[in-house]
């Protein structure tokens, strides 16, 4: 979410703020399906959503992700399905943990962590 680059030409302010309305992932920003075809191709709808994420996933080595979603923010859970979908696409396991900005049971987030990772052991 925080990884896009603010261009150096132009007023300062303005660029900021269009990186920041334009470059932030957040399912609440809407992105246009690639090209213009009446029927879209939910795999391509995928790639031009979340190829930021298979770049850092290759970049970065990744083996795994966990996915941390905000409770009760509806377009959020959504959006994490379809990152789901993405990630098992690339052959990536998740864990998907729902949070509420409490402190809530840390031991069962542990509990949930430690259990991904002895299954991704194997």
């Amino acid at each position: 979410m925080f990884s896009f680059t603010v261009p150096e030409s132009g007023d300062p302010f303005s660029s900021i703020a269009d990186a920041y309305l334009a470059d932030i992932r957040c399912p609440r920003t809407y992105r246009d399906a690639p090209g213009n075809e009446e029927k879209r191709d939910y795999e391509r709808d995928l790639e031009h959503r979340f190829g930021y994420l298979g770049e850092f996933i290759e970049g970065w080595g990744v083996d795994a992700v966990v996915l941390l979603g905000i409770k009760y923010c509806d377009s959020h859970g959504y959006y994490l399905l379809h990152i789901r979908h993405y990630l098992e696409k690339l052959g990536i396991p998740s864990l998907y943990i729902e949070h509420d900005y409490t402190g809530g049971t840390p031991e069962q987030v542990k509990n949930r962590v430690g259990a991904f990772i002895e299954m991704l052991k194997g």
